[in-house]
This record gives structure tokens, C-alpha cells and sequence, in this order.
């Protein structure tokens, strides 16, 4: 009687094991190509890599006294020299 206990208390454990229903995929990004904006154009929408993934893209800049961001949305406030 024990063993058949047993055997059956294996076989459950066995039957009540589940793989994770999914997995997540390794992210793809498409490589950026530089985008010029000119002075006088003011403001400009970049445009962003193509990607699998479901996040939004943002930009951000190492000066803010050149331009401002919001988005994908770059307003010029001064030229680069």
C-alpha cells in the first residue's frame, strides 16, 4: 500500500509540473541614422529606429542651450559652431 502511495504521489508531482507559459524576446533595434536640422527650420521630428519592442522612443541632448527636446520633438535654439 505504501509504494502505491508513493508511485502516486510521483505521478502527481510529475503531472502538476508547468513550463512558464512565455518567454520574452531578445529585443531588435535597427541602427540610427544621423539626422541634421537646420537653423532656420525650427522645429523638426526625428525620426526613430524600428525596434520589436512596445516602448516609445525618446531623445535627450548633453546641452539643453542648443536645443530643447520633448519626445521626438527638437526645437533649435542656437546654431553649433
Amino acid at each position: 500500500m505504501r509504494k502505491k502511495l508513493i508511485a502516486a504521489a510521483l505521478i502527481f508531482g510529475l503531472t502538476s509540473i508547468q513550463a512558464p507559459a512565455a518567454f520574452a524576446t531578445f529585443p531588435r533595434v535597427s541602427l540610427p541614422f544621423p539626422q541634421t536640422v537646420q537653423f532656420d527650420q525650427g522645429t523638426t521630428t526625428l525620426v526613430p529606429p524600428t525596434s520589436n519592442s512596445p516602448g516609445a522612443w525618446t531623445a535627450t541632448l548633453a546641452d539643453p542651450t542648443i536645443a530643447t527636446v520633448r519626445g521626438l520633438v527638437v526645437t533649435v535654439l542656437k546654431a553649433l559652431i
